[in-house]
């Protein structure tokens, strides 16, 4: 199916020939599979008088790639709209990985964005293209200096309570817990780079912090519990004692 059709379909109907499917070598090596699968009735008479070959027309194949590479062509022009956003620039896009040998993902992607970035390539091996890649950055994780953060990273912490705070938030005290953003999404983070927030004790005779990393893609999330906004991990920091410090102050 690959090298039949995934790879030479270009999208255009005169450029299309039927493709066929024979199961009759499948349905003889794994029966019990194709029973499981296609049910007595309808399908399986219609499969029994075609010879169990199936027949894929320009249609068929068509309505495989478009959920896909509609998807593909959206994320990508998010990302540009996030450079632009930045007043900056994308200069050349190479596509690489299996799917980007398909003709037709190409001119999709060509014909959607060659006004935009200036030069849109595919290397001769794109599949090895993804390994060597991979392969690179295993043996010198460095090469990598800097990253953007897919998603907003924050903790919860408490507030004066104010009007308007979900009652599921508020608690008896006056205060109310609230999404804490620590880094934010789209934010570039230097590889050895980090983020420093700071916080104070509710109280002073706090031994230890327990706190909560949520992770959400809304940059406005207010609470720990608004939509989309998920607990990443637990975390618990012991505090030291008072009677601690004093004795190293008299030690010195």
């Amino acid at each position: 199916f690959c090298e039949h059709v995934k790879l030479p379909f270009t999208g255009q109907k005169t450029n299309f020939r039927n493709y066929e499917i024979d199961l009759e070598d499948y349905r003889l090596k794994h029966p019990l599979t194709l029973k499981d699968i296609i049910k007595e009735g309808n399908e399986k008479k219609l499969l029994e008088k075609a010879d169990w070959i199936i027949t894929l027309v320009f249609e068929d194949v068509k309505g495989m790639f478009d959920p896909f590479i509609t998807k593909i062509i959206s994320l990508i022009g998010d990302q540009l709209n996030q450079l632009r956003n930045k007043n900056k620039e994308c200069s050349a896009m190479m596509l690489v990985g299996g799917f980007s040998e398909s003709k037709y993902l190409q001119d999709r992607i060509k014909n959607e964005f060659n006004s935009i970035v200036p030069k849109i390539s595919v290397p001769s091996l794109p599949v090895i293209a993804v390994i060597k890649g991979g392969v690179k950055f295993g043996l010198d994780v460095e090469s990598v200096v800097k990253r953007v953060l897919k998603r907003t990273y924050g903790t919860n912490v408490v507030r004066k309570s104010k009007l308007g705070d979900p009652p599921s938030e508020m608690l008896p005290n006056g205060y109310t817990v609230v999404f804490e953003a620590i880094a934010s999404r789209g934010k570039e983070i230097l590889a050895n780079d980090k983020v420093i927030k700071e916080f104070r004790l509710s109280s002073s005779t706090q031994r230890s912090v327990n706190f909560n990393i949520y992770v959400t893609k809304d940059p406005e999330a207010k609470f720990c519990n608004d939509p989309g906004v998920s607990l990443l991990r637990r975390l618990e920091i012991e505090l030291p004692d008072d009677d601690d410090d004093d004795d190293d102050d008299d030690d010195d």
